[in-house]
């Protein structure tokens, strides 16, 4: 044990070279933010002698980390019980922080949206993160409140539990993972530095639980593979991430390799011969691709959400799946959850791999690497992988606490390993304090937020808006309008559609059209140009063509109800009812309330003489808080019919308060003068 111990701080030159290599990069890109170099450049919105000052702290930390050597005896076998109490005191620390330095900002991501979808009293859930959207709307039902403040709590009060949950975790495990008490602690501290944490700090976006049980989940997986765990509850703790957001499914391959861990099948498996595993291998592949393609080519939402293959014609700045700039942002999404990712490689480096990769624990941990990356190198960030990092920090997590693992595990074969963990460590705090710190100040996380969007400037389309608004709520109005001029300059997609907007108004459909073609020239992802298009042509009777293009919207906007409605309303001009229905039934879906969606149902089922949902919608539109008349009218006459006149009466009276047509007012009044209108 003390030769162990004696191991674990020496000096190293191959760990201080990485760290001092990505401190520079550190200083070096917070002075150019306009780069793509984003996950690293955050220090770039903090006054330069704040910038100076902490990285000076950080070249003279190393000296530091020597000294502790000798002040926590870290010869002795005494020195076990600080490093218990050490662990105990950092996770103390982060649950403080968690609260104290949670987020008042929320322009990383797209949480302004998401806080404002669920301040809504009846919020959108979206089936691909439906778990912890419905843990959003019960813990707001918990709290009382409604609207954004509510919204807020649930956000805030979910974020903070997982990050408990993941300290806990972490802990837990660590001490079942670990024979000694300093690795328990540098495995603790690896994952509190990561960039991974920020989740945790009153993050607002729906990634928080799933991001823990991930986390969770490589844990119980290593406890599984060691024996400690039965290999049964790989199946619980493995499809809950699936609940929490579809890319969750990375984890089914891990999860079925842990059902076979340890037994006859696993030896039956990597035991086979070279050319039997590269025949499996390559059917796997095929079968791959051919599924990939299938959804390809019959999804347009699918091809939509993956990076495209090659540059196509929904290709926005030639970002495609091997352009230098996905390729940057992937390497700047693992720096900043990983900042130490080349430390850390530089550690593992010598490690037998070849022998290590036969024992469970690592293939486990292998497989689940190697599928979340696969997973976060073919999806497309819709936001621009500076604001989306967010969806696909997942990727994060199995690479974390497998380089954690590895080295504390193999600590004998690595001259300075707990010296390279502090290091890291040391590296993720450089990162991860400036992203929580800024969370926490609007002016610098407008900042931050402007930089960002200037690297996505088309994909920030939408979000952008934002600055302006915030800008005019807190007052300062002349800055808000200076914001919103450079929005347009900025934007000529925007001035492109609303000039076709103006032109369909005045009756110009073929002008507008032009414009609005103009428009997705300048953004090819801009789904209400497409959907503008589709309005003019379904107006202009070529249904065909309209459909195709709200189909595209569609694609790009899968839950948008207006887009749907107005799809179903050209299905049914075209004389296609069942496609009708099923627009009109998406568009309830996401708003319960769209009128014409509703309105739209009613008449396929009056016409089609299925009167048992003819009833249902029409009296569901009927209830709208602001019902359409006609509804109403129709509602009214069916009593009437029916000879119920005590149920006609209050539908007709709110019929003539929302504007029922006065001749025909008249003449219900003249006809059945009973109803007492």
């Amino acid at each position: 044990m003390n030769e162990l111990k004696r191991s674990f701080f020496p000096i190293d030159s191959s760990p201080l070279i990485a760290y001092y290599v990505v401190l520079l990069l550190i200083g070096a890109t917070s002075f150019l933010p306009e780069y793509r170099l984003w996950g690293l450049s955050v220090w770039s919105v903090f006054p330069i002698p704040t910038m100076l000052m902490v990285l000076t702290v950080a070249i003279l930390a190393p000296v530091g980390l020597v000294l502790m050597r000798v002040r926590f005896s870290l010869d002795s076998d005494e020195s076990g019980g600080h490093w218990t109490i050490l662990t105990i005191g950092i996770s103390a620390a982060m649950m403080v922080a968690f609260i104290l330095l949670r987020a008042k900002a929320f322009y990383l991501g797209d949480g302004y949206t998401v806080l404002s979808l669920l301040a809504q009293p009846d919020p959108l859930v979206k089936a691909r993160d439906m778990g912890e959207a419905y843990m959003h709307i019960w813990v707001k039902a918990l709290t009382g409140e409604t609207g954004e403040t509510g919204a807020l709590l649930s956000f805030r009060a979910i974020s903070f539990s997982a990050g408990l949950l993941t300290l806990a975790a972490v802990v837990a495990f660590g001490r079942r993972l670990f024979d000694s008490s300093i690795k328990q602690f540098l495995f603790a501290l690896l994952v509190v530095s990561s960039g991974l944490m920020l989740h945790f700090f009153g993050y607002v976006e729906n990634y928080s639980l799933f991001t823990f049980t991930l986390i969770l989940f490589c844990l119980v997986g290593l406890g599984i593979t060691r024996g400690m765990i039965s290999r049964w509850w790989a199946i619980p703790v493995g499809l809950i991430p699936g609940v929490m957001h579809v890319f969750g499914v990375a984890v089914l391959p891990a999860m079925a390799y842990l059902l076979i861990s340890g037994t006859r099948t696993e030896e039956r498996l990597f035991g086979l011969s070279a050319k039997t595993k590269l025949f499996l291998g390559v059917l796997g592949a095929v079968a791959f691709v051919a599924a990939f393609a299938h959804f390809w080519y019959h999804y347009l939402f699918f091809r939509l959400a993956v990076t495209p293959l090659v540059s196509d014609r929904f290709t926005v700045d030639g970002y495609w799946i091997l352009s230098p700039a996905h390729l940057t942002d992937m390497l700047n999404l693992l720096l900043i959850l990983i900042p130490a990712l080349p430390l850390l490689i530089v550690l593992t480096w010598k490690l037998p791999w070849r022998s290590l990769l036969k024992q469970s624990e690592y293939r486990f941990m292998a497989i689940l690497a190697v599928c979340c990356l696969g997973e976060a190198f073919l999806f497309d960030p819709k936001l621009g992988m500076a604001r989306d990092w967010d969806l696909f920090s997942f990727v994060g997590v199995p690479l974390l606490i497998l380089s954690g693992y590895a080295i504390l595990k193999n600590s004998d074969k690595i001259r300075g390993a707990g010296f390279g963990i502090a290091l890291a460590a040391i590296l993720g705090l450089i990162v991860l304090s400036p992203r929580v710190i800024g969370q926490t100040d609007i002016d610098r996380s407008m900042e931050l937020f402007r930089q960002y969007t200037d690297l996505d400037l088309k994909k920030s389309m939408y979000a952008r808006t934002l600055l302006s608004a915030h800008i005019g709520e807190r007052g300062d109005t002349a800055r808000a309008e200076e914001e919103w001029k450079r929005y347009i300059a900025d934007y000529p997609a925007w001035r492109a559609n609303q000039d076709g907007l103006q032109l369909k108004r005045s009756g110009n459909c073929p002008a507008a059209i032009q414009k609005f073609e103009l428009a997705i020239e300048h953004f090819p992802l801009y789904a209400a140009a497409y959907t503008n298009i589709a309005m003019c042509l379904r107006d202009m009777g070529q249904f065909d063509s309209s459909i195709v293009l709200f189909r595209i919207a569609t694609g790009m906007n899968p839950f948008n109800a207006t887009i749907a409605k107005d799809m179903g309303a050209a299905y049914l001009y075209s004389g296609r009812a069942e496609e009708a229905e099923k627009c009109f039934h998406k568009s309830i879906e996401i708003d319960p309330e769209n009128q014409d969606a509703l309105v739209g149902l009613v008449h396929i089922y009056r016409q089609s003489g299925r009167t048992e949902e003819w009833f249902k919608y029409l009296t569901q539109a009927a209830e709208l808080e602001n019902p359409p008349p006609g509804a109403l009218q129709e509602l009214g006459e069916h009593y009437l019919k029916q000879g119920d006149l005590e149920k006609a009466r209050p539908v007709f009276q709110r019929a003539i308060a929302r504007g029922l047509d006065t001749t025909y007012v008249r003449l219900l009044r003249e006809n059945v003068p009973q109803l007492g209108l």
